[in-house]
């Protein structure tokens, strides 16, 4: 009987191994995908002519259509499940990277990576689904960290690892090769991805999809989702929009590096941010809570964002540096992740999940565009790259505080009130000791007066007063 047991735990064992490791493998190719312009980006840029400004869109195309899906994602999960869902989008994902390969004009590479946008849109928040099913509650953030530390080994292949490669056969051939990658591994999905164990038997909705559209606004009124919407939208989008975009023209215009040189010093970005999901995700049990790790982590990348906008020219042994901690502190993501699917229910999670990732991918969208017009607009008035650049750094160093404050405000409210309620009680129970001495002294004071005996004419009895 034990041997049997046995053989049924290395059983699940190996179930649950294949599952994480093919949802895992499927976000790799997501963070692949959407880093990879960084390092080739001046390659693209001088093989079709392209300004800063549709640089950045050809980069930001994807966080925007990635973004724009999240909702019929959120309504298409809760109806079908989160592994239909996914599979669904990931025809998109590997049809967009074949013909991003294959495009021979501008326009053509943004309607791929719009394909690769809304491929790819499933590929971070249907497997934390997943992992909820499978997992006890406990486990996720965990679990998140997992996902988003081997997910960013993506990030890291579309760094020295593809720029070497893209130097030895091609950009264009790389991406036709990463099709082929990705097209396996939506067949290891299809073999070895569940939406639960079978031990848990399948919840059906009786809502129509028309209904779970219009369920939408009151998903947003769930308490504390702005709160953790707006500092989801700034997490993320701070660091891709260096990591992923505007990095890597920054290496090549103010340190010269070449595509093999830039790929090594990204490298370092991704390599921090690893190191950081798997040193951050547990943090809410060691705070017993969401928000005191989640601002100290915010704090610590505002502050580390504000180090490079004053000192954006230092040295490059000094960036390198830099590059790796901003990486590290960025991997504090995880935290706002856990804390907002902690405040939604089972029959909601599918849609609030998407409509955090929303901001969470559009946030990129708005940053990486936003500071590509701001480059465009000071270099056409004779800025250097370098100044420009600071312009930009500063411009989302600020919104990314905003997002901050915002988050930090019920906290805030939360001490305050329980700072007056304290001082409430402490006046209230001195106020309380004062009256209680006030009426002992009173009746002390009644004590000590002089008694007398008066006759009680109707009894004929005596009776003491004071």
């Amino acid at each position: 009987m034990s041997k049997m047991n046995e053989k049924s735990d290395n059983v699940s064992k190996i179930i649950i191994w294949l599952l994480v490791t093919s949802l895992v493998s499927i976000y790799v190719t997501s963070q692949y995908l959407r880093t990879s312009i960084g390092v080739i980006a001046p390659n693209i840029a001088q093989d079709l002519q392209l300004d800063p400004r549709q640089l950045a869109m050809l980069s930001s195309i994807f966080f925007i259509c990635f973004a724009s899906f999240q909702i019929p994602l959120g309504v298409l999960i809760d109806k079908f499940g989160p592994k239909r869902a996914m599979l669904g989008t990931s025809v998109f994902a590997v049809v967009g990277t074949f013909l991003f390969a294959y495009a021979p004009t501008y326009e053509t590479l943004l309607i791929a990576r719009a394909f690769i946008g809304i491929g790819c849109s499933s590929f971070f928040m249907v497997p934390l689904i997943i992992y909820g099913n499978w997992f006890s509650k406990d486990k996720f953030s965990t679990l998140t960290g997992i996902q988003l530390g081997f997910g960013t080994g993506g990030a890291l292949l579309a760094t020295a690892p593809l720029a070497y490669l893209a130097a030895q056969i091609g950009w264009r051939e790389t991406f036709a090769l990463t099709s082929y990658v990705l097209a396996a591994i939506v067949v290891c999905v299809i073999l070895f991805v569940k939406d639960s164990p079978i031990s848990v038997a399948k919840k059906e909705t009786s809502e129509s999809m028309w209904q779970m559209v219009k369920s939408l606004p009151s998903v947003t009124k769930t308490p504390s989702f702005w709160t953790i919407f707006w500092l989801n939208a700034c997490g993320y989008s701070i660091f891709a929009t260096i990591f992923t975009l505007w990095g890597g023209p920054f290496l090549s215009e103010v340190h010269g590096l070449g595509l093999e040189a830039r790929g090594n010093v990204l490298l370092l970005m991704g390599l921090g941010q690893i190191m950081g999901v798997f040193v951050w995700g547990p943090m809410d049990r060691f705070f017993t809570n969401y928000q005191k790790p989640v601002i100290i982590g915010a704090s610590s990348v505002l502050i580390m964002g504000l180090i490079f906008a004053f000192f954006v020219d230092m040295p490059l042994d000094m960036l390198k540096i830099w590059f790796f901690a901003f990486g590290f502190v960025c991997g504090f993501t995880p935290l706002i992740i856990a804390h907002g699917k902690s405040i939604f229910d089972a029959q909601n999670v599918g849609r609030g999940m998407t409509l955090l990732n929303l901001g969470n991918i559009g946030g990129v969208a708005v940053m990486q565009t936003l500071v590509g017009a701001i480059l465009k607009a000071q270099i056409e008035t004779g800025s250097k790259f370098i100044d420009a650049f600071q312009v930009g750094l500063f411009t989302i160093c600020a919104i990314f505080a905003v997002a901050l404050i915002i988050y930090c405000v019920p906290l805030v409210k939360l001490h305050v009130y329980n700072g007056c309620h304290f001082f409430w009680q402490e006046w209230a129970r001195k106020n309380k000791v004062h009256d209680e001495n006030l009426q002992n002294a009173q009746n002390s004071d009644t004590l000590n007066e002089p008694i007398t005996l008066v006759k009680d004419e109707a009894t004929d009895e005596y009776r003491a007063k004071r």
